[in-house]
């Protein structure tokens, strides 16, 4: 067992109390929790967090909710503090691309007279300087891509074969998934998965089992009848039943294979 949930933010505020969650998901056999990093404050939470309790494992990245709401300045010296700090984590993310309407219309900060397409544009610059920070050091990735696909693409493209990472709660296509499997990147399905569309469940069915990662994104993205207002680690079991039925498989086989593949992306030393 020791199963992985390969994207999560259970040290958010929001999530709850840690040690219970940490505590039902283990007895369920999820041990170990991959974080998403969304900036500078939430790394430090993951820092803390990780050393009472190991298998949280801490993901540092400038999300592109992050970039959206800080201006240029703050940008650049987090992006300095990451390159301080990323050794400290299993994974640069979640970095990418958010292109929906009111990401690129953030109000978080106090004053701004930026358009739609400046705040687009950092979100541009720093995931590129994001990704040659990951090849630099040579660290996996986790992307998160909304509304950008061919845009993430193309920018990937220019690092192919250096490197590697994850495309978290993927929603897309299987001509997509083909897409990111060609590169190399390993796909993560989540919550999306229990209400069965047809585009995603058609991507699951075709894609190579060796590039399936699951998700549970909590406390966010929860399945579409999960009873808690909040998502959950044990959500998990809910997205691998989901696959495995999709796939003529057991539950225990498409949670060993997701085991595995993340073990082969990011290294065995992460694990007790």
């Amino acid at each position: 067992m020791n199963w992985i949930d390969a994207h999560s933010h259970i040290t958010d505020e929001r999530a709850g109390q840690l040690a219970e969650l940490l505590q039902a998901a283990r007895a369920r056999g999820i041990r170990y929790h991959l974080q998403g990093g969304v900036g500078p404050e939430d790394w430090a939470r993951q820092l803390l967090a990780a050393k009472s309790h190991p298998e949280v494992l801490p993901a540092f990245g400038l999300h592109p909710y992050w970039v959206a709401d800080h201006g240029a300045e703050d940008c650049e010296v987090a992006l300095n503090l990451l390159a301080r700090s990323l050794h400290q984590a299993a994974i640069l993310g979640e970095t990418g691309l958010d292109f929906r309407e009111h990401i690129l219309m953030s109000t978080k900060r106090e004053s701004t007279q930026e358009s739609p397409e400046e705040v687009k544009a950092r979100q541009l610059d720093y995931f590129e300087a994001q990704l040659e920070l990951a090849e630099f050091q040579g660290k996996p990735v986790c992307l998160h891509v909304v509304r950008a696909f061919e845009e993430a693409v193309k920018m990937l493209s220019f690092h192919e074969g250096r490197i590697k990472g994850f495309f978290h709660s993927f929603t897309g296509s299987s001509e997509q998934a083909k897409i990111l499997e060609g590169m190399g990147f390993l796909i993560s399905v989540g919550g999306a998965i229990c209400a069965r569309p047809k585009k995603l469940v058609k991507a699951v069915q075709e894609m190579d089992l060796d590039f399936l990662l699951l998700e549970t994104d909590s406390p966010d993205q929860k399945p579409f009848d999960w009873p808690e207002e909040l998502n959950q680690p044990l959500s998990l079991l809910n997205v691998a039943q989901t696959v495995a039925e999709i796939r003529g498989l057991t539950l225990e086989e498409v949670l060993d294979r997701s085991k595995s593949n993340l073990q082969r992306l990011i290294g065995s030393r992460w694990f007790l």
